[in-house]
């Protein structure tokens, strides 16, 4: 069954760790990522920081080379840059396991991935790929792809509307801005009715809160 596995790396673990520590509120998002037979070649954009600095700081990075700026848009650049690999999570995962990194971004000083891959052994392989090479990655969430397409922390349609109009008209805020019975006359249902809806949607979103606990702590053994 394919799985997705949404980890952390630092960034001295991927790619850009000089650049992020000289510019550290800049932020990058790599649109995607191409394999060739000599390397990976991430396109990747950079945003909340200065060109001419970046471009300067992006030459001196060890950790990728060739770097071309493609576009910009709205303070927004486009690069393409070839990865130097050396042994990685990423490399791995590509190259060995032909898993996808679906999404990649800064977050802080660290790197933020979601990977699929064919199935929960191949995410398994991975995990044990860092373990062996003393790899820094905490997994942060694990599970099957069908499961989340199927439905959304496990919510009805009608458990879903009843928590987003009660989190919209602030009903969870502290005091509370509604009430059950104002909520409840949105719907035209009772009183009783919606509290037994809203209970139902919490108790769904408590068991896959835990239960996403419970996968990743299964998981990272």
């Amino acid at each position: 069954m394919p799985t997705a596995a949404e980890v952390t790396l630092p960034a001295d673990e991927f790619m850009l760790e000089r650049t992020l520590e000289q510019m550290p509120d800049a932020e990058f998002e790599i649109e995607r990522v191409v394999a060739t037979e000599a390397t990976l070649v991430p396109f990747v954009w950079a945003m909340k920081c200065d060109p001419d600095r970046l471009n300067r700081l992006l030459d001196d990075d060890p950790t990728v080379e060739n770097v071309r700026l493609l576009a910009e848009f709205d303070e927004e650049w486009l690069y393409r840059m070839d990865w130097v690999e050396n042994e990685t999570l990423v490399e791995y995962v590509t190259n060995e396991l032909q898993a996808v990194v679906q999404q990649a971004f800064t977050d802080d000083d660290s790197w933020r991935l979601t990977i699929v891959f064919t199935d929960r052994e191949d995410a398994a392989a991975a995990n044990a790929f860092c373990r062996e090479r003393g790899i820094d990655v905490r997994v942060d969430r694990i599970y099957e792809i069908d499961k989340a397409r199927r439905a959304q922390f496990d919510l009805t349609e009608s458990q879903y509307e009843a928590v987003k109009e009660a989190f919209e008209r602030g009903y969870y805020e502290i005091p509370s801005r509604a009430s059950t019975e104002e909520l409840a006359a949105e719907f035209g249902i009772s009183q009783q009715a919606l509290s037994e809806r809203l209970q139902r949607a919490h108790g769904n979103l408590v068991k896959n809160v835990v239960s996403i606990g419970r996968d990743v702590a299964e998981f990272d053994g």
